[in-house]
């Protein structure tokens, strides 16, 4: 009988949560809405112009932007996700058998390629300046 009632209080838990993130969504859509329209009632130009750090915008706020900080958003991905998936495997490094170990090495080894034909490709060379890495 106790274990039945655990069980069961689990799962109310559960669902308490998810009805309270829940309502707590709708009331929050309910306020931008309101706040949406309570704004249109007023227009304000500085409001709605380009911010640049405080000072008045140079250009045009839709220009082409360049495709290499993509680049340096798909790399930072790639490699941070690296350190996701070696840090608890070193951890546990102990427990594991052989075949769990080479699928590590096998997944760094892919790294390692995609990096090698990251560089191959020069990919990195925006980041340089006069022979000298630019931060």
């Amino acid at each position: 009988m106790l274990f039945e009632f655990t069980y069961f209080f689990n799962y109310v838990l559960i669902v308490i949560y998810i009805i309270f993130s829940l309502m707590i969504s709708f009331i929050l859509v309910l306020l931008s809405v309101f706040f949406r329209y309570l704004s249109l009632n007023r227009p304000d130009i500085e409001l709605a112009s380009a911010y640049e750090c405080g000072f008045l915008p140079f250009d045009k706020a839709r220009l082409k932007f360049d495709v290499k900080f993509f680049m340096v958003g798909i790399l930072f991905v790639l490699f941070d996700l690296e350190v996701v998936f070696i840090l608890p495997w070193s951890m546990y490094l102990s427990y594991f058998n052989l075949y769990q170990f080479f699928l590590m090495f096998i997944f760094l080894l892919f790294l390692v390629i995609s990096f090698i034909y990251g560089n191959m490709a020069r990919s990195f060379e925006f980041l340089k300046k006069n022979g000298q890495i630019q931060i």
